[in-house]
């Protein structure tokens, strides 16, 4: 079943003389369960193209079709919870709240979302990433493997059916690097999720099961794991 799709997106940045096409019709289709790199070049349009496909900037024209949801003709109230409910974020830069713990920042979208989180489910999400002894420390006592992984615990708390991640392993060095992949490809397997995942690394996008070449906008390649 095909779980996200782009249809005819177009983006441009700037006005007049510097106006800047960075997709250009874009089409793409992602099935549900894969695990999805794009990968390309730094100005290659990869972060664009995240986020438009995962409601966080609106193209000028096209469609984006999340879970048969035309995500763009929704009202911005219905698209918050859409993101809050059914799609995780995990960033290059963590966004963790400092004032707050390891366990609560994990939830913090849960509750901003009138929601009650599932604990027994949380706790496993700590041990799987190794942070149960981390659960009360604050951020700053954090390595940066630590951080990364408490921000893919945050992504993964609601239960999404898709998660999107721009350069997740853009501050880690190569050991923490593929730790972090290793546990995306487990979360994949055992939560049937749907993993989106833009890198300029060629090696990193290894781990996914299906990788686009982005040049300047538009799919230039596709190749299978």
């Amino acid at each position: 079943m095909k779980v996200v799709e782009m249809k005819n997106v177009t983006k441009f940045y700037g006005y007049g003389f510097n106006r800047i096409k960075v997709l250009d019709h874009f089409n793409l289709s992602i099935e549900e369960g894969q695990m999805i790199a794009i990968n390309g070049t730094s100005g290659s349009g990869k972060s664009t193209l995240l986020h438009i496909m995962g409601g966080l900037e609106r193209p000028e024209a096209g469609d984006v079709i999340i879970e048969n949801k035309n995500i763009y003709r929704l009202s911005n109230e219905e698209l918050t919870i859409l993101r809050r409910r059914r799609i995780g974020f995990i960033f290059q830069f963590y966004n963790l709240v400092p004032t707050i713990n390891v366990y609560e920042n994990i939830v913090l979208p849960i509750h901003l979302d009138g929601q009650e989180e599932d604990e027994a489910y949380i706790n496993e999400l700590l041990d799987m990433l190794d942070l149960q002894d981390k659960k009360y420390h604050f951020v700053d006592e954090l390595s940066g493997g630590q951080q990364q992984r408490v921000a893919i615990a945050r992504a993964l708390a609601s239960q999404p059916a898709i998660i999107f991640a721009d350069e997740p392993t853009g501050n880690l060095d190569s050991q923490n690097s593929k730790e972090v992949l290793e546990i995306l490809k487990i979360s994949q397997k055992r939560y049937h999720q749907t993993i989106v995942l833009v890198t300029h690394d060629a090696k990193i996008a290894s781990y996914a099961d299906k990788i686009y070449r982005l040049e300047d906008g538009q799919i230039v390649g596709e190749y299978y794991e």
